[in-house]
């Protein structure tokens, strides 16, 4: 192999290898991009989900606190309106018959939300 041989062969690895180079430096700025967005996501999804919590906390509606302790608590639903009747000193029936099909609506619309965004 002679000198100009080498030369090309060289120059046309150096040229492949600045190719790549580029490559990944624009794949670390779309995964920092991407790194930013998410983090951007989460932090307004969780203040989000604190101020609901909060909301939640101190309303003294009847729906909220059947809501708060079937999807924050993770209570089933009967545990869930026997408690709160006890506490807002209701008959579980008037839960169940009144509170219940209000909170169940919006319980069946934020699990259809949750699979639409998934």
């Amino acid at each position: 192999m002679n000198w100009l041989d080498y030369y090309q062969k060289m120059k046309y690895e150096v040229d492949i290898l600045e190719v790549r180079l580029k490559m990944i430096k624009q794949y670390e700025k779309n995964l920092a991009d991407e790194r930013s967005k998410i983090e951007n996501t989460i932090d307004l999804h969780s203040e989000l989900l604190r101020q609901i919590q909060m909301y939640l906390n101190t309303s003294d509606r009847i729906e909220f606190k059947l809501f708060k302790e079937i999807v924050m608590e993770g209570s089933c639903v009967t545990k869930a309106i026997e408690k709160v009747a006890l506490e807002e000193s209701k008959d579980i029936s008037t839960v169940w018959k009144y509170y219940y099909p209000k909170v169940k609506k919006k319980i069946t619309e934020l699990q259809t939300f949750m699979i639409e965004v998934n």
